[in-house]
């Protein structure tokens, strides 16, 4: 966050400013709509079963994945129309209006978007690191996690921002020019700075730096080289005859036995495989089932559903039934899936896996230019403020532009 105690007036207004307000403006309107667009569809098609829900009837909850999605979103919102639409508003005008409190709360609100925007995207990389690593079935369960996560992000950003409200206050640089600026700036334009408040001032952004952008990178690396260790592992370690199909005795069920695969290879059957089984009818036709609270209703025969198998009912029961919620199966064959493809090329051709990384990459890409021209200013003060004045303000601007683009990443996963 950069300070506001300029001292220029409109008629000196430099044309890096007005190009930055063009496009401060456009990234605004584009990205509301599009953010706006992709929430509407989100909220209406992206629905999952619940332990009580009717397979024909509902009620579906939003799924975990989604949930993050919206999070992300909200934060995109803030940071368009509270950060950007704020920077636009004091570009055109150079001049603060809202009074001391309101510097306080804008700068508090501002730092918030950014923390809790980053907070999200770390909260989506560990969430792809659990469903890699475990086991068990991720259901109600994953939609609790997911939860949680997204709580803690929220609380953690609402924490990291709180110093703002009292960094941040009001100045007159000239009689009836009201500026915005840190109390350090204040200082120092006043001629009171000491050593001790600059290496407090120092200290402060080396905190907001690291919380904002390079902690959140560090984890989101690791877990990603955390998944592609866990996938080449697989990769290495062919599994075969994952699947034998039983039926019961006594005609009514069919059940799925794991076979051949050790305990630790179970989670191979994880949300990325989507297992279809076809009914056999024991003297009966071949029924179909319409799943309801979808924009495009599809007919599909027998559709093993959840997000994985439950290993742990697997070893207690020796089998994993089709249950009346999560298949409308019932003497079936379960079609294997092609064992000449390996696991990892499975799990990264996941719509979900592909979403989340390539929000992910978006978010890295052009959160880091920025980020490290700032960093740049703890070794070399005089060539950081010499690229602040000549275009690397605009670095900023990227953040920005990240929210336009996290809408068009989510059209791809809802297709």
């Amino acid at each position: 966050m950069e300070n506001l105690t300029l001292i220029v007036t409109p008629e000196k207004r430099p044309l890096i400013d007005t190009v930055e307000i063009i496009g401060l403006s456009l990234s605004i309107v584009i990205g509301t709509l599009l953010n706006m667009m992709v929430f509407c569809q989100l909220v209406r098609t992206s629905r999952a079963p619940t332990a009580s829900t009717s397979f024909l009837t509902g009620p579906y909850q939003i799924n975990s994945f989604t949930l993050f999605k919206v999070n992300l979103m909200i934060t995109d919102f803030a940071i368009l129309l509270l950060h950007a639409l704020g920077k636009v508003v004091w570009l055109t005008t150079f001049e603060w209006k809202l009074g001391n409190s309101g510097c306080k709360i804008y700068q508090f609100l501002s730092a918030f978007t950014y923390y809790s925007n980053s907070n999200m995207v770390v909260a989506i990389g560990l969430d792809r690191l659990k469903v890699v690593y475990t086991s068990h079935i991720q259901g109600a369960t994953s939609v609790r996690r997911v939860r949680f996560m997204i709580s803690v992000a929220w609380i953690l950003a609402a924490i990291c921002s709180l110093p703002q409200l009292y960094v941040w206050q009001t100045v007159n640089p000239e009689p009836h020019w009201i500026q915005c600026s840190t109390v350090w700036e204040i200082a120092a334009f006043a001629g009171k700075s000491t050593p001790e408040f600059e290496s407090a001032k120092l200290a402060y952004e080396m905190f907001h730096q690291a919380m904002v952008f390079f902690l959140p990178f560090l984890i989101l690396l690791s877990s990603y080289l955390l998944i592609v260790i866990r996938l080449l592992h697989y990769t290495l370690r062919p599994v075969s005859s994952l699947l034998e199909v039983r039926n019961s005795t006594a005609g009514q069920h069919t059940c799925l036995r794991m076979t051949n695969v050790p305990s630790s290879d179970q989670y191979l059957l994880s949300s990325t495989e989507t297992l279809q089984a076809e009914l056999c009818g024991v003297g009966k036709p071949i029924k179909k089932f319409k799943i309801p609270g979808s924009k495009h209703v599809k007919q599909l025969k027998c559709l093993l559903m959840g997000t994985s198998f439950s290993s742990r009912i697997m070893q207690k029961r020796g089998t994993a039934c089709l249950g009346s919620i999560r298949s409308c199966c019932r003497n079936a064959d379960v079609s294997v899936v092609d064992k000449s493809l390996p696991v990892w090329r499975r799990q990264l051709r996941s719509r979900i896996f592909l979403t989340s990384l390539a929000v992910v990459i978006a978010h890295v890409a052009l959160w880091l230019p920025y980020n490290l021209l700032n960093t740049w200013r703890f070794v070399d003060i005089n060539n950081y403020e010499w690229a602040m004045d000549n275009g690397g303000r605009l670095l900023e601007d990227l953040i920005v532009f990240n929210s336009l683009i996290n809408p068009i990443l989510y059209m791809y996963e809802t297709k």
